[in-house]
């Protein structure tokens, strides 16, 4: 009888467990805390429009940062910087006396950077000068990192506007990836995923501290007072053989098709979309900059030999259309155009800061006079 009464708790105990853990994972994932919350985020991009320089913590979600940053901003940025990991480290110094506002996005697609262009412009923060990092890899139909997935009301209401700026209307393409991500699922199965999230969430929130830090001494990767992503060093540390030996290693071994642009073709759809993009930063005055970022010389030309490599089709289109619309076009993905060399580089695709300043050369500047800028008062 003891034995059987045993049984009749043990299974009493693993019922009544499997019900809480039910109802915790139910609670996390109807609460929105196994989905990841921003407090941390939010955190640091307040303590960057207060003027700090901080330490990024390991486990920050960037593109959360990024839009966290938009919804913060007070006053519209004078120059806003709309890249990828090739511009992080772009900040206020490269375009004196202007105020410049870094929205880069590591990885980012032309669908990231819409939805910071929807913060902005829903909040009334548009800038008088953008600035397109124009990446390979944003006309890749299939490709989709979902980075939007935590502001996607955000995406598919650009995208709304975007669609609707001409007749006739654009069909959806983000909306419909929109609809999915919002679309409920069954939670028939008991995961403890969610509560897992939950409970790191908890800890991140309670757990950390903003540290200020100087740029030209931190040990980690550091987030300034304009949004620029600077890493410890600097790259500093990798020799010009060194960033040729690493670009050549990267192109051999991981040919992806996002970071170097091998993919089937110029989707017709996305490039209609960046059109409207650029005519809706365009409408209310403002100056419109688009940059292509070079590749190392030593993958270059490897690249574009590759039959499904689209660098030239993107460059060739988007060379046609910036006179045509009225916009800077500065750069270009071929190094010996932009009169970039191997020591500009620190890997296969990324410059140096002096590189990036070789490349945009006076570009913000020009713009930002053309926009009629007036530098800021707390600019010396």
């Amino acid at each position: 009888m003891t034995f059987f009464r045993g049984l009749l708790v043990a299974a009493a105990a693993a019922i009544l467990t499997t019900a809480g853990l039910w109802w915790l994972q139910h609670w996390a994932i109807q609460s929105g805390q196994g989905t990841g919350s921003d407090l941390v985020e939010r955190r640091l991009a307040s303590a960057s429009l207060s003027g700090q320089n901080v330490l990024l913590p390991a486990q920050v979600d960037e593109a959360t940062l990024r839009w966290c940053l938009a919804e913060e901003i007070q006053a519209p940025p004078q120059i806003a910087m709309l890249g990828s990991s090739h511009t992080l480290q772009l900040s206020s110094a490269d375009c004196k006396p202007y105020r410049l506002s870094n929205f880069s996005l590591s990885g980012g697609f032309m669908q990231d950077h819409l939805v910071t262009t929807e913060i902005l412009d829903r909040r009334g923060k548009r800038p008088r000068v953008w600035v397109l990092m124009v990446d390979s890899w944003f006309f890749d139909y299939e490709m989709d990192f979902r980075q939007w997935r935590t502001r996607p009301h955000e995406l598919a209401a650009m995208e709304a506007k975007l669609s609707e700026l001409e007749q006739p209307p654009l069909a959806p393409i983000f909306r419909n990836r929109v609809a999915d991500e919002l679309r409920p699922r069954s939670q028939a199965s008991l995961s403890l995923s969610p509560i897992l999230s939950m409970a790191d969430n908890f800890v991140r929130q309670h757990t950390h501290v903003i540290v200020p830090a100087d740029v030209e001494d931190a040990l980690g990767t550091v987030l300034t007072s304009d949004g620029a992503i600077k890493a410890a060093g600097n790259h500093s540390d990798i020799s010009v053989a060194e960033a040729r030996s690493i670009a050549l290693h990267q192109y051999s071994v991981n040919r992806d098709r996002h970071r170097y642009g091998i993919y089937p073709k110029v989707d017709d759809q996305l490039w209609a979309l960046f059109e409207r993009w650029v005519q809706f930063l365009k409408a209310d005055g403002a100056q419109v900059v688009l940059v292509l970022s070079p590749y190392h010389p030593a993958i270059y030309g490897k690249m574009t030999a590759d039959p499904k490599s689209q660098l030239k089709a993107v460059e060739t289109r988007v060379r046609r259309y910036a006179p045509a619309a009225g916009v800077r076009l500065v750069g270009s993905y071929d190094p010996n155009v932009v009169g970039v060399g191997e020591a500009d580089f620190f890997d296969g695709d990324h410059l140096r800061e002096e590189g990036l300043r070789t490349l945009l050369g006076t570009s913000l500047v020009d713009a930002a006079k053309d926009a009629g800028l007036a530098p800021p008062a707390d600019v010396k």
